[in-house]
């Protein structure tokens, strides 16, 4: 009887894309709640007729499919631009002077300056405090009178951040490599390296939040035969999956001692 082997699999995800040298490059996308890959296939049932019935006698399988579902905790700029199919916009430190302000302003109007993150504003023809009120972190000016002279002109430092542009590119494709460990199987290694995925943009990015738990965002994914590789059974079109079995330590006392099981290249 063969040996039973279970799994209980926690481990990393990694991208890289596809443009890159895929043995280099690989970005850990963070904490990943749930990763399933999903395997499908298309076919043709051929039927024969016997003894006043229709049986089926042949089946074609005509098409190979597979895809991924997986929810992300990590909200970083750089997974939010593969997800929300965005490029990313690096804002340095710098300042904006005579900045002008939308024209009828009126008491208690809130308007945004065009850069967040600001400090030192200042407002022609009028006082912080008794005029205005900032809030620094958002960009945004609170007025308390309505400006006698308008437009109103603004001049502030902002820091540097990012920004990323929802839905203006196609981030491309990329590989997949996960590396597991299985806690069924003492910690056995497990790696699952799938070649091409096309990532879909997210479908729902949660913004209030009412429970008890972090938000994850629902994506999923596309599996694609990687056409570029010669067909090949030890490798495949799509991807593959390998299980590593220990790699007993060598012993030896003016011999080598060999477990019948690994080949030792020295």
């Amino acid at each position: 009887m063969s040996q039973e082997n279970y799994y209980y699999g926690q481990g990393k995800v990694y991208l890289s894309k596809r443009d890159s040298d895929r043995r280099v490059n690989w970005r850990w996308i963070g904490d990943v709640s749930a990763l399933n890959v999903t395997l499908t296939h298309e076919q043709q049932v051929g039927k024969i007729s016997r003894g006043g019935s229709v049986l089926q006698a042949n089946r074609y399988i005509t098409a190979r499919n597979g895809g991924i579902t997986a929810t992300w905790h990590d909200l970083s700029a750089d997974n939010l631009a593969i997800l929300l199919y965005g490029e990313q916009y690096q804002y340095r430190q710098s300042w904006a002077g005579d900045e002008a302000l939308p024209e009828g302003i009126v008491a208690g109007d809130r308007v945004c300056l065009e850069f967040q993150n600001v400090r030192d504003v200042v407002l022609s023809g009028l006082t912080e405090g008794e005029d205005y009120i900032v809030d620094a972190d958002f960009g945004a000016i609170e007025f308390l009178t309505t400006p006698a002279e308008q437009p109103v002109f603004a001049s502030y430092d902002y820091a540097s951040y990012k920004t990323i542009p929802v839905l203006t590119s196609t981030p491309g494709e990329f590989a997949l490599r996960y590396e597991s460990i299985n806690l069924a199987e003492n910690d056995r290694k497990t790696l699952v390296e799938l070649y091409r995925v096309n990532i879909d943009p997210v479908g729902m990015l949660e913004l209030i939040n009412t429970g008890n738990t972090l938000v994850g965002l629902e994506t999923t994914s596309l599996i694609l035969p990687d056409l570029q590789r010669a067909p090949s059974r030890q490798l495949g079109l799509f991807g593959r999956i390998s299980m590593s079995n220990d790699f007993r330590l060598i012993t030896y006392n003016d011999e080598i001692d060999f477990d019948g099981e690994h080949d030792f290249a020295y």
